[in-house]
């Protein structure tokens, strides 16, 4: 009985989404400090906001920042 109602909910959730129209960016290695690792990051700072821009011109519904977010690990940037 537990999966038959697992199976209706799920298939619900399927039908109901496959109805409607969901629009996400994947974004992915934004490394920040990669192009300018001992300055003030301006270089990847400016071209990371322009992809946000860029992103929030097509309006998704989500964006989804995958990958390494920084160029040094522990780096306090």
């Amino acid at each position: 009985m537990k999966r038959i109602i697992i199976l209706i909910i799920t298939s619900a959730l399927v039908l109901s989404c496959a109805q409607a129209e969901f629009t996400f960016i994947q974004m992915s290695d934004p490394q920040i400090g990669f192009l300018d690792p001992r300055e003030d990051c301006g270089v990847t700072d400016s071209l990371f906001r322009r992809a946000a821009e860029m992103a929030n011109g097509i309006g998704p519904e989500c964006v989804i920042i995958t990958g390494d977010l920084v160029n040094v690990a522990g780096d306090a940037l």
